[in-house]
């Protein structure tokens, strides 16, 4: 299961066409107020879904995290690998995104709780 996620996310930001329409939405949201109100609402559903998926990925591993903080967490670092990818791909070298999605899951299913067992 942790190579499929891990596989996911690392080519995520080449699978996600609508990458430039999601900062525009949240460009939007920082400029209209009754906006805003829609898309947190919407944004807090897709927090609340992938925190489903990350507790019951942590019970399967043994490692219980804070599902709410490695959502957020998670959806910062993929808008971030996006962001980045977007803006100067030839500076993002695969290895380099392979990396960073490596180190984030690996800190995560091995991180201090398991280590302390």
């Amino acid at each position: 299961m942790e190579a499929r996620v891990l596989r996911y996310y690392s080519n995520l930001h080449r699978e996600n066409k609508c990458f430039l329409l999601w900062v525009e939405a949240k460009l939007l949201a920082v400029r209209d107020g009754r906006f805003r109100l829609r898309f947190n609402a919407f944004m807090h559903e897709k927090l609340e879904q992938l925190s489903i998926y990350i507790r019951e990925f942590s019970v399967r591993e043994g490692t219980p995290l804070p599902a709410e903080m490695l959502a957020m967490g998670l959806m910062g670092l993929c808008d971030g690998v996006q962001f980045f990818y977007t803006v100067d791909p030839q500076n993002m070298s695969s290895e380099w995104r392979k990396r960073c999605w490596e180190d984030f899951f690996r800190a995560w299913c091995s991180g201090a709780t398991r280590d302390e067992r």
